[in-house]
């Protein structure tokens, strides 16, 4: 580096030009920060992904494992008998175990255990939390502060790509029977404390705000026909 710096000193001083130690630093910064964004960005420690996205009840997961709202169940059930108490600390806990999660698949990565350039399906994203926090967040620093921590997710700071964001909307018909029969059913564990104007509101809201939200998604109506 030392040798560099001298190299440029020497063609200032013989094209008899201005000598500024200060350029030269700031060109050996430049050169550390570019060469450490193009290790960061290398095609080898990219991940893609696919998201599964869409209201409550709406089918997402038949291609993917249990979605992170769901391994908080006592958190949920607080939050469904008094959202307005316990919404803003549900939304910090999503976010935070997806930070978590994306650190977790790169250090993989890193590892060795996951191959270069692999598909990730996830149910949801961090970022659809948006369609929540618009509905059951009213206090605006609480707004600011969860629209923050997205700005600064890991997602964002890691070279993820977010390949393709697939959109389940079976209509709000199909969605309230189908919430129906898996709240018989009793395979999600807090489905009966969910009320159904909520589960409107949050449908509604996903088909106000999914461009915003995912730019770039795939609207897919897996409406299942009547027989």
């Amino acid at each position: 580096m030392f040798q560099k710096i001298e190299k440029q000193y020497n063609n200032l001083y013989n094209e008899e030009r201005q000598f500024s130690l200060k350029n030269i630093m700031q060109n050996q910064i430049k050169e550390g920060y570019d060469n450490l964004h193009e290790m960061l960005n290398h095609d080898q420690l990219k991940l893609n992904f696919i998201a599964i996205d869409g209201a409550i009840a709406v089918v997402k997961n038949l291609a993917t494992k249990e979605e992170i709202t769901l391994q908080h169940k006592d958190l949920l059930k607080m939050f469904y008998a008094n959202p307005e108490k316990y919404g803003f600390a549900l939304q910090l806990t999503i976010i935070n175990e997806w930070n978590m999660m994306y650190q977790q698949l790169h250090r993989l990565q890193l590892e060795g255990k996951i191959p270069n350039r692999t598909y990730i399906i996830e149910d949801r994203t961090m970022y659809s939390t948006q369609f929540f926090t618009e509905e059951i967040i009213t206090n605006q620093e609480e707004k600011e502060k969860l629209n923050q921590l997205l700005q600064h997710s890991t997602f964002k700071l890691l070279p993820n790509k977010m390949n393709y964001t697939i959109f389940c909307d079976p209509g709000q018909e199909q969605m309230l029977q189908w919430f129906m029969k898996r709240s018989k059913e009793g395979n999600k564990g807090t489905d009966r404390q969910i009320p159904k104007d909520y589960l409107i509101k949050i449908y509604n809201k996903y088909k106000e705000m999914i461009e915003q939200v995912h730019s770039n998604y795939i609207r897919i109506n897996n409406n299942i026909p009547k027989p």
